[in-house]
């Protein structure tokens, strides 16, 4: 196991310790050839010292019924055409989503939109880390 990093953070009144445990890498619509799809990263960390969670780096989907070819195959190759696109998905206990997610978006330098997902839970992130 990596060893665990600590990073300190003090903003708009918050003073919080959140320490990154480990990580690894998920997949999602590659080939055999390993060409296109989506590949992000699954970050296992610890607020506080005693409350486990973790953030995925995902892509939320078009908000319209169209989607330009350019835009689906830039999709297909690995190419994000609008940085809006980009969000993180927190999977925290549920009385602390709330203030870890506003934690995790002012120490996100991309300053991406931290969002719940109901596939992002316990049963992913066993086949993710392998327990």
């Amino acid at each position: 196991m990596p060893k665990a990093r600590t990073v300190f953070h003090t903003k708009k009144g918050y003073n919080t310790l959140i320490r990154v445990i480990d990580t690894n890498f998920w997949s999602f619509g590659e080939t055999n050839a390993s060409e296109g799809g989506l590949i992000g990263q699954v970050t296992r960390c610890m607020y506080k010292d005693r409350i486990p969670f973790y953030v995925r780096e995902s892509l939320r989907g078009i908000d319209s019924f169209y989607i330009s070819s350019g835009e689906r195959w830039g999709d297909k190759i690995g190419r994000i055409p609008r940085a809006g696109r980009q969000v993180l998905e927190l999977c925290a206990p549920r009385p602390w989503w709330t203030e870890i997610a506003v934690v995790v978006k002012q120490i996100d330098h991309l300053n991406r939109t931290v969002l719940p997902n109901r596939n992002f839970n316990g049963a992913f992130i066993r086949d993710v880390f392998g327990r």
